[in-house]
């Protein structure tokens, strides 16, 4: 195992002057404070890193933080990369405010390991340090340091130095190492130019890997640099992977456009966003309830924002308890679904609470407040298991299934490692394969045919007279993505749900069990369908034109020609051309008619039709192709003959 470097980070935290840094020092033999500012005022005012070799030879690393409370936002930025604590107590100065503010922020972090130092045991005696061992159990009482082991040591002398060695290497070799799983995404801790290298950005993947030769994107800048060296706990490495502590030489970029705060990541996966949506939690001992829309200092990642913390499901947050919350920058930022954050007050600059962030995307999610907050509630309860994460997606995104690249985005995965989920979820018919590689949840199915069902239900209801609706019509008032309807359509006609009927180059859809159009006329309508086939009754083969029986029954004209039009649909009337439209019972007789003469002479002439029906041209010749376009006749020359059966 001799220099392999196992993926834990370890980190400093406590009260400034309780003598982290001399620790990590004895610890290391590697002074963390880089800044001559720092070894000239003897106090840490940024992010120290020294590498720290364990029993096995394997390699891990220390992040020192400032303990001072100006630099808090330092500490955070070095705290998000951590997996295990050495939390440091002066024997001398007890548990102080910065020890309190520190312990809260790494809950609110979501650390859960961790070893208690008592230090510069030296200065104290045997019975003080017994009461600062009392002190400091109430003090982590109920926290995750409560049950941690605690280590006496003394950084000056040494004393006790050997013992916290083998603790952590006990307790770290006893946490699973961070997985290498999903994109690569580093928050930029550091960045410099090396003579002869050029830019060079440090800190800690989160997830994923990178090798030399890569393309990683720089957010917010949205510019993409090439990896041209790696380095990894100060050695030259090919590859480095979450829970590194890593130095990345890029090309392409000048090292004046980056800062700390900005992130590394792969290219095309996130966008930087202005809004954030969270749960977060309001501290106990802040002293005050939070108020909504308050002015915030959001440190994630190694970034801090600026801006405003919408309440969600309250006005006014109690201490300890909790709220959904929109998290609205000055700003673009950078940061993804599961991230912990820390919130601190504008002015004064006090943490206030923290929490997990749910959604980082600035298309708004269009569910009304309560919808939002049961979708906000969904991403909680999934985070960690990417079944139920991609469910989340799939019914955010509602009629508009995503394609697999895009809930991988969502996910920042790769779609290889979404592939056994997403193959199980298929097993178990929670999910459907769409054309286009797009993923269809079984529940926003079920919802989409009860909700194109109930279209069409009222679509009957409120017009009667044009009774089914085209698949456009559909589309727009359902707000629903093509392929989806298409399988939708093709499915509910095979159970026989739905009948489409063609009226001509127009598919109309409507339910199969829906009752006869003309139960659902109103008086009126009822009186003028009537009306309407009396007339064309009487005038038998010599009916008014389509024009005139509108403009002599009918205000409206759009009006006039949807009862026509509907009339035709049931049946009563028939529409020989564009506009001459008869009687179905004076067109059976005219069929009859014409058999009989088809029969007597073998052929049917256009005059001896006319005279037959006692009518003209007008009439004659569009029943004649009428009884074409029905396969009763065929045209040969200037007669029609039977067509052959």
């Amino acid at each position: 195992m001799a220099n392999e470097i196992f993926n834990i980070i370890i980190g400093t935290a406590g009260h400034i002057d309780h003598g982290k840094s001399a620790l990590v020092r004895r610890l290391t033999g590697i002074d963390p404070d880089r800044l001559p500012e720092e070894k000239e005022r003897g106090m840490t005012i940024d992010l120290g890193f020294a590498p720290m070799t364990l029993d096995d030879g394997r390699k891990t690393g220390i992040i020192d933080v400032p303990g001072h409370e100006k630099f808090i936002k330092n500490m955070v930025a070095g705290a998000t990369a951590v997996d295990f604590v050495l939390f440091v107590i002066a024997a001398d100065d007890r548990v102080m405010p910065q020890s309190e503010e520190h312990l809260h922020i790494l809950a609110l972090l979501g650390i859960q390991n961790g070893i208690v130092v008592i230090n510069k045991t030296d200065l104290v005696s045997a019975e003080a340090l017994e009461a600062v061992k009392r002190d400091i159990a109430a003090f982590v009482k109920g926290t995750f340091l409560e049950k941690a082991p605690i280590a006496c040591v003394s950084a000056a002398t040494g004393d006790g130095i050997e013992g916290l060695a083998r603790l952590i290497n006990e307790k770290v070799k006893a946490i699973p190492a961070r997985k290498t799983t999903g994109i690569f995404r580093m928050p930029v801790q550091r960045v410099f130019s090396s003579k002869g290298f050029g830019t060079v950005i440090t800190g800690v993947p989160l997830s994923g890997t990178v090798r030399i030769g890569d393309t990683v994107e720089i957010l917010p800048l949205m510019s993409k640099a090439r990896v041209k060296n790696l380095q990894a706990y100060k050695e030259k490495v090919d590859i480095v992977r979450a829970g590194h502590s890593s130095a990345i030489n890029i090309s392409d970029i000048d090292h004046f456009s980056i800062s700390r705060g900005f992130t590394a990541v792969a290219p095309g996966y996130m966008k930087p966003v202005t809004i954030l949506h969270a749960v977060f939690r309001c501290l106990k001992f802040n002293g005050k309830p939070v108020k909504n829309h308050t002015s915030v200092r959001v440190h994630t990642g190694t970034s801090e924002t600026l801006g405003k913390l919408a309440l969600l499901d309250t006005n006014n947050l109690k201490q300890g308890e909790e709220s959904f919350v929109q998290l609205k920058f000055n700003e673009p930022m950078t940061a993804a679904w599961g991230d912990s954050f820390i919130a601190r007050l504008q002015s004064p600059m006090i943490t206030i609470g923290g929490g997990v962030i749910l959604r980082a995307q600035d298309t708004p999610l269009k569910l009304g407040k309560s919808g939002l907050i049961d979708a906000l509630k969904e991403r909680l309860s999934a985070l960690g298991d990417d079944s139920r994460m991609i469910r989340c997606v799939l019914r955010e995104k509602g009629f508009y299934p995503p394609p697999e690249d895009a809930i991988a985005k969502e996910l920042l995965k790769t779609k290889f490692e979404l592939k056994p989920a997403l193959d199980k979820m298929t097993a178990e018919n929670l999910v459907t394969h769409l054309g286009q590689n797009k993923i269809l949840d079984a529940n926003v199915k079920d919802l989409a045919n009860k909700v194109l069902m109930r279209l069409l239900e009222k679509a009957e209801n409120d017009d009667p007279l044009n009774p089914g609706m085209r698949r456009e019509k559909i589309q727009a008032n359902l707000k629903m993505d093509a392929v989806l309807l298409e399988l939708l359509l093709t499915e509910q006609s095979g159970k026989n749900n739905i009948s489409i009927s063609e009226e001509g180059a127009i598919r109309k859809i409507r339910p199969a069990e829906a009752s006869p159009a003309t139960e659902r006329l109103s008086q009126r309508q009822t009186e003028l369908f009537k009306k309407i086939s009396e007339i064309l009754l009487r005038g038998r083969f010599m009916p008014p034109g389509y024009d005139e029986i509108i403009r002599s029954n009918f205000k409206d004209a759009r009006e006039g020609a949807k009862m026509i039009n509907f009339i035709i649909q049931n049946g009563e009337l028939i529409r020989l051309s564009e506009g001459i439209i008869m009687h179905k019972t004076a067109v059976h007789e005219a069929e009859e008619i014409a058999m009989r003469l088809l029969d007597a002479k073998g052929g049917l002439a256009p005059r001896d039709f006319c005279d037959a029906l006692k009518t003209s041209r007008k009439y004659a010749i569009p029943l004649l192709e009428y009884f074409d376009k029905i396969g009763l006749t065929i045209r040969n020359e200037n007669t029609r003959v039977l067509k052959k059966r």
